[in-house]
């Protein structure tokens, strides 16, 4: 190589700039020997490639790759850096001391922890450096989608492969094929946990004959196999990140910046996606935007907040209602599961242990507490948080209702299971050595009693609720954990949730939620029909049928005239658009049935009134064997490619009575059809145009209230108001905008429907006007600009002067 060649390598600025250069990295460095003397040139990685062009010394050569020889590439990449930095500010000795003392002696030993619980898996082998005499095995965290496709099939073809032998020398042990299938089955589910992944139908002993085959499908299915691999691939990826020192306050609090980045970019594909989508109704004909439905539903941050509020509100009606105390508790798991301290340093006693294993300690401790709650008849209901610390490790809160003269013992108890394990780092010590002396349970579990006087329950949890989905209604607030801003937080906190699979919000007590939605579904339906209904009547018809539902605005009427309040309807001043809207917002939906508690379970859902709805079901103490109301499935043989059972909610049943069905629409996922396409386009004739805030009014569920068609009266009348001011928009923002929402037309320009009404008895109609603008406050989950991220390959900052012991 020659001499300029050298100085214009030795000058590039960084290590990505190094290995990016393929016509550099990809020749090995020649260094010209002493006269008469020989040396032979050293294999390297690339990483060993650009620390050899800064400090080419064989001798450190060989003794820096002890350093690097089991950390990723991805890893190892800063440390390099920062031995590159060291060497040109401070000399040879300082880089080489930096490598011995914080990578040899702090980051490696926390490395190898992690590592010996991957070893079992498979490696890939490609020519991963540009040196063709280096063949480098790459991590399962290394490797790219097209390796873990490549991969998945060679585990699924030898799955294959083992499979007709095993039938083969199973035969002369079993008569029956049922019994062949099984031990055929347990034998390769001893394979699958040899390469260290957890099988199908992960137990030996009780499987049946139809549980044995589809595990046998999982395991020959490649695309079964890329599901499992890429799973294990993003666990692996962050576990090793938090051995590094890469997920803490100093570095990126809650998830590593590459978890964040690569949640951050699953968001937008998934958004992408949905975008290209529509549901198709194979009975009616009818297409709607999937965008639209998802919006909708619970998958909508802000829904999902505000339906967690209500539910915390109607726990706190009922524990008010029978004279409950409440309980804040914190629940934390013992040093050996942190990895990092909160104001800089590992934690020595740290065993290696991921998110996702602290969070099952948490369970197993809440486990036990509930099951001695249980025997000692101290009933609670409430509602737990899972929220992590800054270096990734969970810890829960629970708010929980009780009798008073329980609150003592249920404290108790709560304190003795969360301190039973590792006790003695609870005890007071002078120079890390026990003495004797109060225990302080404080670091390892808290308990409040809530102060009414101070607020109620749910503004106890409403932060907690806000912080890890959205951040709504913490702007310019900072994260109490990290010092950084909480709408930025909540970001990282839910792609720690997804990354760990760890739920975050669980109820305690009380009636499922799942049939509180399912019976809001079927108050929609049953409105939805008699809108149908009140839409095929004549004029005579309606009047007739507005006289029945408004005996005292009746001017015929011929009886005591009922006590009004408030302005009389004038039937003949209204359009037809508005005699539509004012009958069929009087209907209220009716359930038939014998039971009054279920029918009044039904309209207490309906109004989005949760404690209502728990108290027909039984009570917040109500076991799931008494409820009144329990959700009904239908289950499909054969269901999916695996062939397996699979179950899907299709409604209610009261008992005694028959099934109720609310999943009445045969719905399917289908790309946007050419028609809907050219819908959009000509409908959306406003470029831009977005919903800043939803529709104001009772809690939001899973129900996916349809969006009106064309025809609807009511979305063409908005329309007709719209089209006066100029503005043209789709059928599911003119549908949101009748239900209170703000849209904003353009960057500068808001508005918002005004409904119609009454003074001193003169109508005015609905209007459509202006709205000063104002920013969102709402993080949808997917295009913050707060939480916009930058390139994986940009280096951490602040670690250069973080204490590492």
């Amino acid at each position: 190589m020659s001499a300029t060649k050298q100085l214009s390598f030795s000058g590039r600025s960084s290590i990505i700039e190094m290995i990016e250069s393929a016509e550099d990295c990809s020749r090995k460095p020649v260094r010209t020997p002493a006269p008469g003397k020989a040396f032979q040139q050293p294999e390297m990685s690339l990483i060993e490639n650009a620390m050899f062009q800064v400090n080419p010394e064989i001798d450190d050569h060989e003794w820096r790759k002890q350093f690097f020889g089991d950390m990723p590439h991805y890893l190892s990449r800063y440390f390099a850096e920062r031995y590159n930095k060291i060497f040109k500010q401070k000399g040879r000795s300082a880089a080489n001391l930096y490598l011995l003392k914080t990578v040899g002696e702090k980051i490696n030993p926390r490395l190898k922890k992690v590592l010996d619980q991957y070893r079992r898996q498979f490696k890939f082998r490609n020519s991963y450096v540009h040196n063709n005499d280096l063949s480098r095995e790459k991590l399962l965290a290394e490797m790219d989608k097209s390796e873990i496709k490549k991969l998945s099939q060679q585990f699924a073809d030898f799955f294959a492969g083992k499979l007709e032998p095993l039938i083969e020398s199973e035969k002369p042990n079993h008569k029956d094929y049922a019994n062949v299938i099984v031990a055929v089955f347990e034998s390769l589910q001893d394979e699958c946990r040899s390469f260290g992944y957890t099988p199908p139908y992960n137990r030996n002993d009780g499987l049946h004959q139809s549980e044995a085959e589809c595990g046998i499908l999982r395991l020959v299915c490649q695309r079964a196999w890329e599901n499992k691999l890429n799973k294990k691939r993003m666990a692996m990826r962050e576990h090793l990140a938090i051995a590094v020192g890469q997920v803490q306050k100093a570095a990126s609090p809650y998830c590593s910046r590459d978890c964040m980045h690569e949640w951050k970019n699953q968001k937008q594909r998934n958004r992408d996606f949905i975008k290209g989508m529509s549901i198709f109704d194979e009975d009616s004909g009818e297409e709607i935007a999937l965008y639209d439905m998802f919006y909708k539903s619970t998958a909508n941050p802000a829904i999902r907040r505000c339906e967690l509020m209500v539910r915390m509100a109607g726990y706190q009606s009922i524990a008010t209602a029978m004279g409950c105390d409440g309980l804040f508790l914190t629940l934390t798991s013992p040093s050996k599961y942190h990895n990092t301290r909160k104001k800089g340093g590992f934690v020595d006693q740290w065993l290696g242990n991921s998110p996702k294993e602290a969070q099952r300690y948490l369970c197993r401790v809440w486990a036990r507490i509930r099951a001695q709650l249980k025997r000692e008849e101290l009933p609670v209901f409430g509602m737990r948080v899972a929220e992590p610390h800054h270096d990734g490790t969970p810890h829960g809160h629970l708010l929980m209702f009780m009798q008073p003269e329980h609150v003592d013992r249920i404290r108790e108890i709560f304190i003795g299971y969360a301190i039973d394990e590792e006790i003695t780092e609870l005890f007071p010590k002078v120079y890390r050595k026990p003495i004797v002396g109060p225990l302080d349970y404080r670091p390892r579990c808290d308990v409040k009693m809530m102060d009414p006087s101070k607020g109620t329950a749910t503004g106890y949890i409403a932060k907690y609720i806000s912080k890890n989905i959205d951040g709504y209604g913490m702007d310019g607030e900072l994260d109490g954990e990290t010092g950084r801003d909480q709408r930025e937080m909540a970001a990282h906190v839910t792609a720690w949730a997804s990354r760990w699979r760890i739920r975050q919000f669980q109820p305690i007590g009380g009636a499922p939620v799942t049939t509180y939605r399912e019976l809001r579904r079927y108050a929609n339906n049953d409105k939805n029909a008699f809108k149908s209904f009140v839409a095929t009547l004549n004029s005579k018809q309606q009047h007739n049928l507005f006289n029945e539902l408004f005996p005292d605005q009746n001017p015929t009427f011929m009886g005591p005239q009922l006590d009004f309040h408030g302005p009389r309807l004038n039937y003949e001043a209204m359009s037809s658009l508005q005699r539509w809207e004012v009958i069929t917002d009087k209907y209220k939906p009716e359930l038939k049935t014998n039971a009054a508690a279920a029918s009044d379970a039904m309209k207490a859902a309906d109004k989005g009134d949760f404690a209502g709805y728990v108290m027909a079901q039984g009570g917040p103490f109500v076991s799931c064997k008494d409820l009144l109301i329990r959700n009904d499935y239908n289950v499909a043989e054969m269901g999916n490619e695996y062939g397996e059972l699979i179950s899907k909610i299709q409604g209610f049943q009261v008992v005694g009575d028959d099934a109720v069905k609310t999943r009445t629409r045969n719905w399917k996922i289908q790309p946007k059809s050419q028609a809907l396409l050219d819908s959009e386009a000509s409908t959306s004739s406003t470029a831009g145009a977005e919903v800043l805030n939803g529709p104001a009014g009772s809690s939001r569920s899973s129900v996916n209230n349809c969006t009106p068609s064309k025809s609807d009266r009511l979305n063409t009348g908005i329309k007709a108001l719209l089209k006066r001011r100029g503005i043209h928009l789709d059928d599911h923002l003119v549908n949101v905008m009748g239900q209170g929402a703000q849209i904003r037309v353009d960057k500068n320009h808001i508005v918002k429907l005004r409904p119609g009404y009454y003074v001193d008895s003169q109508y005015h109609p609905p209007e459509v006007i202006d709205v000063t603008p104002e920013e969102p406050n709402i993080w949808d989950g997917w295009n913050s600009p707060d939480c916009e991220m930058k390139s994986t390959h940009d280096f951490v900052p602040g670690w250069e002067d973080w204490d590492w012991g």
